[in-house]
């Protein structure tokens, strides 16, 4: 009788183990995430984050390429390789900073864009190891252009003096462009406010455009520094960009910055954001009134 019992309850926990672990195991290698679902979620925050520093379309800039032919992804191996590079060293101004499903979903968007692997695969979960990332194969060279070795003949010579007709594209004007020309686009939403109405709104501005490269509170990263000990306006690495006056400042940054989509932002916002640097770099009074036709006095020490 007590071995019959015996046999029966071991029969139950023996069973009741194997449901247990069938379920635990069907959890985890179960998952109904595509890479491709990843990717599209992925691609907003690489829009609005990651192409500051890496270009629209993941071509480079500031930093390098990670998308197309020219990214070299395929150095961390694999996507666990990949996502923990950019899970603990991105962005550059503040590692470590999203959420790990940001960075999964930032992960996927590369692995798709790249081609390493097909929107429809499910995630692994756990096993991101075992994904690994192709290294692009040396193309071959291209094949030669010479002509054949019996085409000897060489162009007959010709004498006389090189024409110098003027193309008709080439202005016959003596003045010229520089990158100094005084610009005058005030309007009525700079006209008449203080630089501190002003910096309010640059300072938005400068936190979700400038900071990526600047750094938060303008120390610099992949830019130069914009305000504190470090900074020099003007000058980055012993090159000038602009004279050191708050007009040409604006002349630059207008042209220039952002350095992914130069010239993208309003003229509003370019004024706001130039007020936000000068007065956090203390060369005019926060109360003073905003006269763009008086920046080229303001010197930038």
């Amino acid at each position: 009788m007590r071995s019959s019992i015996f046999r029966l309850g071991l029969i139950i926990l023996l069973v009741s183990g194997s449901i247990g672990f069938g379920t635990g195991c069907a959890k985890a290698v179960t998952s109904t995430v595509t890479f491709g679902e990843l990717s599209q979620n992925g691609a907003a925050l690489f829009s609005s984050l990651c192409a500051l520093c890496h270009g629209q379309e993941g071509g480079g800039g500031f930093g390098p390429p990670v998308i197309g032919v020219n990214a070299n992804l395929w150095k961390y191996y694999t996507a666990q390789g990949l996502l923990y590079f950019i899970e603990t060293a991105m962005p550059f101004n503040a590692p470590g900073s999203l959420t790990h499903q940001q960075y999964l979903n930032d992960m996927g968007f590369l692995m798709v864009s790249n081609g390493y692997i097909i929107p429809e695969e499910i995630v692994p979960e756990g096993e991101l190891e075992a994904i690994v990332l192709p290294q692009p194969s040396i193309p071959a060279p291209p094949a030669s252009t010479q002509p054949p070795a019996s085409s000897t003949a060489k162009p007959t010579s010709t004498t006389g003096t090189v024409p110098t007709t003027t193309p008709t594209s080439v202005p016959t004007t003596s003045s010229t462009v520089t990158n100094t020309t005084v610009m005058t686009n005030t309007t009525p939403a700079t006209t008449g406010q203080t630089y501190q109405t002003l910096a309010s709104q640059g300072g938005s501005v400068y936190s979700s455009t400038c900071s990526v490269c600047h750094g938060n509170n303008g120390q610099g990263g992949i830019g130069p520094a914009l305000w504190g000990s470090n900074a020099t306006l003007g000058t980055y690495k012993g090159t000038t960009l602009f004279n050191k006056n708050a007009q040409d400042m604006l002349n630059f940054i207008s042209t220039k910055m952002p350095l992914t989509a130069p010239g993208s932002l309003s003229s509003e916002q370019y004024v706001n954001v130039l007020c936000y640097i000068l007065i956090q770099n203390n060369l005019v009074s926060p109360s003073k009134v905003f006269d763009e036709t008086q920046l080229s006095s303001i010197t930038l020490g």
